[in-house]
Protein backbone atom coordinates (compact mmCIF):
# COMPACT_ATOMS: atom_id res chain seq x y z
CA UNK A 1 0.00 0.00 0.00
CA UNK A 2 1.56 3.62 -0.82
CA UNK A 3 1.52 5.56 2.01
CA UNK A 4 3.26 8.70 0.20
CA UNK A 5 1.55 11.66 0.80
CA UNK A 6 -1.06 12.86 -1.92
CA UNK A 7 -1.75 16.59 -3.19
CA UNK A 8 -4.65 18.01 -1.68
CA UNK A 9 -7.90 18.44 -4.31
CA UNK A 10 -8.14 21.34 -6.20
CA UNK A 11 -9.98 23.87 -3.52
CA UNK A 12 -8.99 21.55 -1.07
CA UNK A 13 -7.55 24.41 1.05
CA UNK A 14 -9.53 27.15 -0.98
CA UNK A 15 -5.80 28.06 -2.41
CA UNK A 16 -5.82 25.66 -5.12
CA UNK A 17 -9.27 26.26 -7.14
CA UNK A 18 -8.88 26.73 -10.94
CA UNK A 19 -11.81 28.98 -10.48
CA UNK A 20 -14.49 30.70 -8.89
CA UNK A 21 -17.96 31.32 -8.90
CA UNK A 22 -19.25 34.59 -9.06
CA UNK A 23 -22.91 34.56 -8.13
CA UNK A 24 -25.40 37.81 -8.64
CA UNK A 25 -28.42 38.25 -6.55
CA UNK A 26 -30.61 40.91 -7.88
CA UNK A 27 -33.20 41.37 -5.48
CA UNK A 28 -35.50 41.38 -7.42
CA UNK A 29 -34.33 42.67 -10.47
CA UNK A 30 -34.08 40.69 -13.88
CA UNK A 31 -32.09 37.70 -13.94
CA UNK A 32 -27.80 37.72 -14.09
CA UNK A 33 -26.17 34.89 -15.28
CA UNK A 34 -23.26 33.48 -12.64
CA UNK A 35 -19.64 33.95 -14.12
CA UNK A 36 -16.67 31.37 -13.81
CA UNK A 37 -13.70 32.90 -12.85
CA UNK A 38 -9.96 31.99 -12.93
CA UNK A 39 -8.22 32.25 -9.76
CA UNK A 40 -6.84 35.57 -9.48
CA UNK A 41 -8.63 37.22 -12.47
CA UNK A 42 -11.33 39.62 -12.04
CA UNK A 43 -14.92 39.39 -12.58
CA UNK A 44 -16.64 41.43 -15.61
CA UNK A 45 -19.26 43.98 -14.92
CA UNK A 46 -22.30 42.41 -15.98
CA UNK A 47 -25.27 44.77 -17.62
CA UNK A 48 -27.26 46.68 -15.24
CA UNK A 49 -30.39 44.42 -14.29
CA UNK A 50 -33.74 46.57 -14.35
CA UNK A 51 -36.52 46.31 -11.89
CA UNK A 52 -40.05 47.85 -12.11
CA UNK A 53 -40.34 51.34 -10.22
CA UNK A 54 -36.19 51.01 -8.98
CA UNK A 55 -32.70 52.49 -10.73
CA UNK A 56 -30.51 50.10 -10.24
CA UNK A 57 -27.60 51.69 -7.85
CA UNK A 58 -24.70 49.14 -8.12
CA UNK A 59 -23.59 45.59 -7.00
CA UNK A 60 -22.58 45.58 -3.32
CA UNK A 61 -19.91 42.75 -1.41
CA UNK A 62 -22.55 42.36 1.23
CA UNK A 63 -26.16 41.33 1.73
CA UNK A 64 -26.44 44.77 3.67
CA UNK A 65 -25.48 46.73 1.03
CA UNK A 66 -22.63 48.70 2.59
CA UNK A 67 -19.73 47.48 0.31
CA UNK A 68 -19.49 48.62 -3.14
CA UNK A 69 -17.90 45.81 -5.39
CA UNK A 70 -15.05 46.79 -7.07
CA UNK A 71 -14.49 44.82 -10.38
CA UNK A 72 -10.60 45.88 -10.36
CA UNK A 73 -10.30 43.34 -7.27
CA UNK A 74 -9.24 39.60 -8.10
CA UNK A 75 -11.84 37.56 -6.85
CA UNK A 76 -9.99 34.38 -5.05
CA UNK A 77 -13.32 32.92 -3.22
CA UNK A 78 -16.63 32.27 -4.52
CA UNK A 79 -18.86 35.07 -3.82
CA UNK A 80 -22.32 36.71 -4.36
CA UNK A 81 -22.46 40.61 -5.20
CA UNK A 82 -26.07 41.67 -4.42
CA UNK A 83 -28.17 44.58 -6.34
CA UNK A 84 -29.26 47.63 -4.54
CA UNK A 85 -31.99 49.44 -5.89
CA UNK A 86 -33.47 53.23 -5.37
CA UNK A 87 -37.22 53.64 -5.37
CA UNK A 88 -37.75 55.72 -8.27
CA UNK A 89 -41.17 56.86 -7.05
CA UNK A 90 -40.06 59.74 -4.75
CA UNK A 91 -37.91 62.31 -6.72
CA UNK A 92 -35.58 65.14 -5.36
CA UNK A 93 -38.05 67.12 -6.58
CA UNK A 94 -40.71 65.82 -4.55
CA UNK A 95 -38.49 65.61 -1.53
CA UNK A 96 -37.71 69.29 -1.57
CA UNK A 97 -41.30 70.43 -2.29
CA UNK A 98 -42.54 68.11 0.89
CA UNK A 99 -39.61 69.67 2.62
CA UNK A 100 -41.13 73.59 2.01
CA UNK A 101 -44.77 72.60 2.18
CA UNK A 102 -44.35 70.97 5.58
CA UNK A 103 -41.65 72.40 7.48
CA UNK A 104 -40.48 76.05 5.57
CA UNK A 105 -44.03 77.85 6.48
CA UNK A 106 -44.95 78.37 9.69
Amino acid sequence: MDKSPKPPPPGGNGSNFASHTVTFATNGGSATATQSIANTARAAKPADPVRDGYAFAGWFADAKLTAAYDFDAPVTANLTLYAKWVDESTSWTDLIFSFFICCACP
